[in-house]
């Protein structure tokens, strides 16, 4: 049963014959259908019915290896619709935010990315924050939610909102100015939530499922939803409902006043007194696991109602509207679509937001300062104060090096890891935001390091004076803490690469460890003397990649060049050839270090600039790719270059 509304829909959506497959599993049957403006439109299955799969293809965010076919079209003119094209606003069922903003700034940010000017962003923020209900912690940080944690941010359904408004932030509303910018955005988003009520009380479910379809009818837009179960409350906020069985088999489309009585005529008659109509509907659509007997009678009843589903017909809207073959490929569907902002200006608004989540994160930054300092006094501890004396003893020199590497290996691993911690939470977002083609992803790199890498340098310069202090070191104070913070500059750089590279926080993270103990294990240098030792080629080249290395070299030059050094024949057993080393010179060449100091601090400086390098390659070219249903013909896979 298909409800047949006026040509005139405008701001209304439309699909045609779509279908998503991934190799012989066939995740969303074909089908045709309409979500209407000012009409909240709920797709209610069980799980693994492919509601959100469904929901994906729509916004045109299937994943790349599925095979997307059919078409999706809005009214009234055909146009293209998706995330890309920037009239449709999808919100996951995990929606993360920069938690040391405020809902306030996440909205401006939002809008300024639509393209909204500073002014017209905040004034913007300001409404939208009363309109979805956040004024009472506008000005609270978003907070992270996890267990344990200190229950100071937002809540739930206070989350759910805010998503709300980042979604619509940027539209034309009758209180904001039009400006040349924003003239395209004269047309509410379509607003696609994929479970918006997940992991809220009743309560907080329905007032979210409230917001959206006030939202839709203020709008005048389509307002599509995945929901499991709603309760009799939400159930009857719900003004239409698209019911998919398992495979993703339609079993009934149309308003949600019509539904029972059109299932009451299939012979599934629902009790009217004490019954939830959604419970009833789920049931009927699912299949028991606990009997094969039974397993096989709900299978039977399900394809009957999708059967008799199909032989409904296409609604009326799919035949007037759908758009040729040629019309589906031209101008109307625009594949690659524009950044709405600059490069300039996308690079400022994404520095901004980088300072302020990494300043304001004062306890990070306090366990940070706790954990550098403290470990430049247990340096320190460990190896003393070093001998003062004009020429220095073979032990001595064997205890320097040991402290220098322990201490450049130190700093490169919590550079990298602190980059990779904190791009594994930014991911999703990021994601998001570059899904909508708002930046390209080497501005988002560029952006961000410059305004993180700073302090890592900065912790690792209180790291060098404590040591410098505490130990004693020949090495001028400024060469130490310059050598430390370029160390782990490096490789904070390195993690940002590798957090580009690989999709996942999780498994950068896991990719991270062994990356740094691979430099670790070229970068060392053995302080009893190596030079008697030839490296295979492999090792040269892993070495010559090895920001340890460079900065280990450079240190042992600051350290021991014109160092006078008193013969120890005694300790020869235990030091081998630094013991009849008689200046810092000499203790270099038996190391193996044949680069200048001015060499290894170039060799430094080149991987840094390299490691920022290749995280905006990666970022900017290696990015993922969506299929993206196309009228008349399969899909075809979509990279969005943005």
């Amino acid at each position: 049963m298909i409800t047949e509304l006026a040509d005139s829909d405008a701001g209304s959506i439309h699909w045609h014959g779509l279908a998503v497959s991934v190799g012989s599993q066939v995740l969303v049957a074909p089908q045709s259908g309409s979500a209407h403006a000012g009409r909240l439109l709920a797709v209610m299955g069980p799980s693994g019915a492919g509601k959100s799969v469904l929901l994906h293809a729509l916004a045109g965010l299937a994943p790349a290896r599925a095979v997307v076919s059919g078409s999706v079209w809005g009214s009234p003119d055909a146009e293209s619709v998706g995330v890309a094209e920037g009239n449709m606003a999808l919100m996951e069922q995990d929606v993360p935010f920069f938690s040391e903003l405020t809902p306030r700034e996440t909205i401006r940010f939002a809008a300024e990315l639509e393209g909204l000017s500073g002014a017209a962003a905040a004034k913007e923020a300001a409404a939208l924050v009363r309109r979805v209900g956040l004024e009472h912690v506008a000005d609270r940080k978003v907070g992270e939610r996890y267990l344990g944690g200190t229950g100071q941010g937002l809540s739930g359904g206070e989350q759910r909102r805010l998503a709300l408004a980042c979604a619509i932030a940027g539209e034309r509303h009758e209180s904001l100015p039009s400006t040349p910018a924003f003239s395209s955005h004269c047309r509410a988003k379509t607003l696609l939530a994929d479970e918006p009520t997940t992991g809220l009380d009743t309560f907080q479910a329905a007032e979210v499922v409230q917001l959206l379809r006030e939202l839709g009818i203020a709008r005048n837009c389509a307002t599509i939803m995945t929901i499991h179960q709603p309760r009799s409350s939400v159930w009857g906020m719900i003004d239409d409902v698209l019911l998919l069985g398992p495979g993703g088999r339609a079993v009934y489309s149309g308003p949600t006043s019509a539904v029972l009585t059109y299932i009451a005529g299939l012979g599934h008659e629902c009790p009217r007194e004490g019954v939830n109509p959604a419970d009833f509907l789920i049931d009927l659509i699912s299949v028991h696991t606990g009997s094969t007997a039974a397993a096989e009678e709900d299978m039977c009843r399900i394809a009957r109602l999708a059967e008799a589903c199909a032989a409904q017909g296409e609604p009326r809207q799919a035949a007037c509207f759908l758009p040729s073959t040629s019309s589906g490929s031209g101008s109307k569907r625009t594949l690659l679509p524009a950044r709405r902002l600059s490069e300039l200006r996308a690079f400022c608004l994404l520095f901004g937001r980088a300072w302020m989540q990494t300043s304001r994160d004062k306890a990070t930054n306090f366990a940070r300062l706790v954990a550098t300092a403290g470990l430049g006094f247990i340096f320190g501890a460990q190896f003393g104060t070093f001998d003062s004396a004009e020429a220095l003893s073979a032990g001595s020199i064997s205890s320097r090096v040991a402290l220098l590497s322990f201490g450049c290996i130190s700093m490169a691993f919590i550079g990298e890891m602190r980059a990779l911690d904190r791009f594994a939470k930014e991911k999703k977002v990021i994601g998001r935001e570059r899904a909508a083609c708002h930046y390209s992803g080497a501005t988002y790199v560029a952006a961000k390091a410059l305004a993180e890498l700073p302090s890592d340098g900065l912790f690792a310069c209180l790291f060098a004076l404590i040591v410098h202090l505490r130990c004693g070191l020949r090495t001028p104070l400024l060469d130490l803490a310059g050598l430390c913070g370029l160390i782990a500059l490096a490789c904070a750089a390195l993690g940002l690469a590798i957090g580009a590279a690989v999709p996942n926080g999780e498994r950068a993270m896991a990719t991270g460890v062994p990356v740094m103990s691979l430099h670790m294990l070229t970068g060392i240098i053995d302080p009893a003397g190596s030079a008697a030792h030839q490296p295979s080629g492999v090792m040269l080249t892993l070495r010559a990649l090895s920001p340890i290395r460079y900065a280990l070299e450079a240190l042992c030059h600051a350290e021991l060049d014109g160092a006078k050094l008193q013969r120890s024949p005694g300790e020869a057993a235990k030091l081998g050839g630094l013991a009849m080393a008689s200046s810092g010179d000499a203790v270099l060449a038996r190391l193996g270090i044949t680069r200048s100091y001015r060499e290894a601090v170039l060799g430094l400086v080149a991987l840094l600039a390299l490691h920022l390098l290749a995280a905006m390659i990666i970022m900017a070219f290696f990015q993922p790719s969506f299929r993206r249903a196309r009228a008349g013909r399969r899909a075809q896979l979509v990279p969005l270059r943005c």
